[in-house]
């Protein structure tokens, strides 16, 4: 208080909120010209305004409330070819837009046309999405949704909630704006001049007759401004399992400790199991297959805001001998399976970034620390009993098959070394590796190449013959495109099922899920010298899923699409019209290529795909009847 006192006797001065998380500056006013009593009455209100803020914008941020949108410029539109058309009237107006596109926050949309109708195909068991633009040229007050039910011309219904919008608030990406959140939030006011995406979600129930379903979603404002849009779906006879029985192998990191620090509780509380629970039944409604676990502290060092402590105990007795806490491992894997991530556990890992292992004394119960590097003596006698004592957890828990040594692109040397303890301790433990150059004397259970690097088809193909091996491709803060980053265009995520689908993987690694920085909601960078925007997370605190999300979910369930239509096109294989459109579907994968899309927009191949699977899907239906 005394350093704004003395501040009075300044000319300019400037009152800062100064959480660098959030730009907010309260100017204030020379003192000249006005008494200093009237300043400090000025500054102690404006002060009283900061505190205000700081303190609701750093409360947890409930679903049920708006988040604090940042302030920022606008991200730069590459797109010359797009015409702008003229924008009439100041009223609300809006129209059907492009999931393909990001819409800058702060100017009328550029748009090739405007219209309230959309129209898409779907099976059962798919989700698809669109995509609203709504701007006006005046203030609008109290955005909100009216949905009617899904209904075809006869009265069959989809659910009540299978149409479904959502408000689109923008983040801070590469310093400037991008829309990716997908936030449940009831109401928005519309500044004049700005644009607000809706993302709309249309469900289809597994059981939906097929069929044409029509539906309307209403934006109303107050003084009576209404828009509404059409939605005309159809349903085709052919069936999405859950994505519990999805093949694609998602593999999303996980990071429980994120959840605890932003929620403000204990973690392994009780409630901090009920507060992970929306997040994780989120993760394997995407067809999620591994459970990430941190075998040790921080074994990825600073990489991420909230490190990961470790989920069993490693305590050194005063005998010599080793005792291993399996409770809270046990307690978590339960917690997953109930929620049904009941598939791989993954362990990370026994070569840390360190190479630093923290353990237990048993006699001072203070932490302390060991430095082993795999091929060292001191590394084998560290593992061993650690090994053993796992070897019979996992026999135990009914784990074998499922319990997985995780290791993520450490040296050749360094994974053969702690293969060979593994096969020689615990030969139960599965083996998985994230690696941009694939071991030449390790079978890999689960086997991530980084996508840049060059894989033999060949291995690919006989990998995928023998029974239990996983053969993935990841991306991470690399390369710039494609990726997942919150700036990366909506279509990269999509496309990331379908480079499974077209170079034969089982499925996708990313780290992270929600491994959020200090404030998501602001900005999506962490460690900026290092990650892109958007690296350490894919959906937001709420949980609050996003675009990004979304359409890498999209993309999986592309990557289902064709596998059940190559399995029911191998019974028409003699039908030409069934042969030709799987000629079709072949050569507009054989389009998704990594050097592909650096030269071509993610969109027109993943759009060229979806229509070739499109047409498949009609003629192997048409042909079935």
């Amino acid at each position: 208080m005394k350093s704004i006192i003395e501040c009075l006797s300044k000319e300019p001065y400037v009152v800062c909120n100064k959480d660098h998380r959030h730009n907010n500056r309260l100017c204030v006013p020379s003192p000249s010209g006005m008494s200093k009593r009237m300043a400090l009455i000025m500054v102690m209100a404006m002060l009283l305004s900061v505190i205000v803020t700081v303190h609701a914008e750093q409360r947890p941020y409930d679903a049920q409330y708006p988040v604090f949108e940042p302030s920022g410029a606008d991200f730069k539109d590459k797109d010359k070819k797009r015409q702008a058309i003229t924008i009439q009237g100041t009223q609300l107006q809006g129209s059907i837009g492009s999931v393909d596109r990001h819409y800058a926050k702060g100017r009328l949309p550029r748009l090739e046309s405007i219209t309230n109708y959309w129209s898409g195909v779907a099976w059962r068991g798919e989700r698809v999405h669109a995509q609203l633009v709504l701007f006006s040229k005046k203030d609008i007050k109290q955005l909100r949704f009216e949905s009617t039910q899904m209904l075809t011309k006869d009265g069959a219904a989809l659910n009540a909630d299978s149409l479904r919008p959502q408000f689109v608030r923008y983040v801070l990406s590469k310093d400037y704006l991008y829309p990716d959140i997908l936030d449940p939030v009831e109401r928005l006011d519309l500044p004049a001049n700005t644009t607000r995406p809706v993302w709309v979600t249309l469900e289809i129930p597994r059981n939906a007759r097929p069929g044409r379903y029509f539906g309307k979603v209403g934006v109303l404002a107050t003084g009576g401004a209404r828009l509404d849009f059409t939605f005309e779906l159809e349903v085709l006879p052919l069936t999405l399992p859950a994505p519990k029985d999805w093949k694609f192998y998602l593999d999303l990191w996980q990071n429980p400790f994120a959840i605890a620090r932003w929620h403000g509780v204990k973690p392994w509380s009780d409630e901090h199991f009920s507060l992970m629970e929306p997040y994780w039944r989120m993760l394997a409604e995407a067809g999620q297959k591994c459970l990430t676990v941190s075998l040790f502290h921080h074994p990825w060092g600073a990489q991420v805001y909230d490190g990961f402590a470790e989920m069993i105990t490693w305590t050194h007795k005063s005998d010599g001998t080793w005792e291993y806490d399996f409770s809270l491992l046990d307690k978590y894997v339960a917690f997953a399976e109930r929620v049904g991530l009941d598939d791989k556990i993954n362990c990370y890992s026994m070569i840390p970034w360190s190479n630093q292992f923290r353990y237990v004394d048993g006699t001072t119960g203070d932490w302390k620390t060991v430095e082993a590097k795999p091929g060292e003596p001191a590394y084998e006698a560290h593992w061993k009993p650690f090994l053993k004592a796992l070897e019979q957890h996992v026999h135990k828990k009914g784990w074998k098959g499922r319990l997985t040594i995780a290791m993520d692109e450490r040296p050749e040397k360094d994974v053969l070394a702690a293969h060979s303890l593994l096969r020689k301790y615990a030969p139960s433990v599965r083996i998985a590796s994230a690696t941009d150059h694939p071991p030449k004397k390790i079978n890999l259970d689960d086997w991530s190449p980084y996508i840049c690097n060059p894989v033999d088809p060949e291995v690919v193909r006989k990998r995928n013959k023998e029974p239990g091996l996983v053969t993935t491709f990841y991306v991470c803060c690399i390369p710039p495109r494609p990726n997942t980053f919150t700036h990366s265009p909506p279509a990269e995520s999509a496309w990331m099922g379908l480079y499974a689908a077209a170079h034969n993987r089982s499925g996708f690694l990313r780290w992270a899920y929600n491994s959020w920085n200090e404030n998501p909601f602001h900005n999506t960078k962490y460690w900026a010298k290092k990650f892109s925007a958007g690296d350490c997370f894919l959906i937001y605190p709420g949980p609050r899923s996003s675009i990004r999300f979304e359409r890498l979910r999209e993309g999986i369930q592309d990557y289902e699409k064709i596998r059940l239509l190559r399995k029911l096109a191998a019974k028409q294989e003699n039908i030409p019209e069934v042969k030709q459109a799987i000629q079709n579907l072949d050569k507009a994968l054989s389009m998704i290529d990594f050097k592909a899309a650096q030269a071509m927009p993610a969109a027109k191949q993943v759009n060229t795909v979806k229509a070739s699977i499109l047409k498949l899907s009609r003629v192997v239906v048409r042909c079935e009847l």
